[in-house]
């Protein structure tokens, strides 16, 4: 309900003293809307999107090496359950992909791992 008698000078100086209040929120949308920091932004992101492709890259071959390890231990386990004695190519087999899924897994915590000093 609007109070009788205001007129639109008191309304101007409510709007003067809320601009007095906050004198830089203007100037920090300026500096928000310029083109330096347009491309700045464009410029963060596609760092950004470039960084996360690379880590999806990563995991889907961690990802695949894992499932592939899944399927070799299954053979083995099928193998141990079939006698007592391990056939060596099936050792060998078991070996060769451990040993390919941790060199995978290590150069991925290297990479991108926690231990890696953050960029910002």
């Amino acid at each position: 309900m609007k109070r009788q008698g205001a007129s639109t000078n008191e309304n101007d100086n409510v709007d003067a003293d809320a601009d007095k209040a906050a004198p830089n929120k203007r100037a920090k949308l300026d500096v928000v809307a310029s083109p330096q920091s347009d491309e700045s932004g464009l410029r963060q992101s596609r760092n950004a999107a470039l960084k996360l492709s690379m880590y999806r890259s990563m995991l889907d071959e961690i990802s695949s090496e894992l499932i592939m390890l899944e399927s070799t231990l299954d053979l083995f386990a099928a193998s141990i359950l079939s006698g007592p004695t391990l056939p060596p190519e099936t050792a060998d087999t078991v070996s060769a992909i451990l040993q390919q899924t941790i060199s995978s897994v290590n150069d991925y915590l290297t990479v991108y791992g926690p231990a890696r000093k953050r960029e910002e």
